[in-house]
């Protein structure tokens, strides 16, 4: 009996080398290739939606500054340019929006005036401007905007939206 006690104890010391010295089948590196795309949504699907709403005929024509025939200065009339809507499942807590480009007059001519800091889901706020300090001229421009916003959950950069054919009088 001791005999065979040290038989099978040889055999499974052999059998335990054997199954050592083989692989297990395990590995520890996988390379894996996945394709990514990206695309820009399309307006009706974006979730900061810009509405271009600048029209020289429905709302009162030119941005101007400080200039009025026969009764003197009284300021800035400003000019609603677009319209920002959130289309995000909760609010945007920061929103910006520059100016990035100017076309028909020299930069620095024009500054936003009015701009939205936040949007609630589903509302909108409106991007007005005007004529900066110290500028001067008149004539027809293409400006573009650069927007950006930012929630809880998401962030959006670098969407822009250009206006053309602003009417401006900058004569001060």
């Amino acid at each position: 009996m001791a005999r065979r006690v040290a038989l099978l104890g040889a055999a499974l010391i052999v059998a335990g080398l054997l199954v050592a010295g083989v692989q297990t089948g395990g590995f520890d590196q996988v390379d894996a290739d996945r394709g990514v795309s990206v695309e820009v949504a399309s307006q009706s699907a974006a979730y900061l939606a810009v509405e271009e709403t600048y029209d020289d005929r429905t709302n009162g024509g030119e941005v101007t500054d400080c200039w009025i025939p026969f009764f003197g200065c009284f300021g800035t009339i400003n000019q609603e340019t677009s319209t920002l809507q959130n289309r995000y499942v909760e609010d945007y807590t920061s929103v910006q929006v520059e100016i990035s480009g100017v076309e028909g007059a020299t930069a620095g001519t024009f500054e936003i005036t009015a701009q939205p800091s936040q949007l609630a889901e589903g509302r909108n706020g409106a991007v007005e401007i005007g004529c900066a300090d110290n500028s001067d001229g008149t004539g027809t421009a293409t400006i573009t905007f650069e927007m950006s916003a930012t929630s809880q959950n998401a962030s959006i950069a670098g969407a822009t939206t250009t206006v053309d054919a602003i009417q401006y009088d900058c004569r001060g």
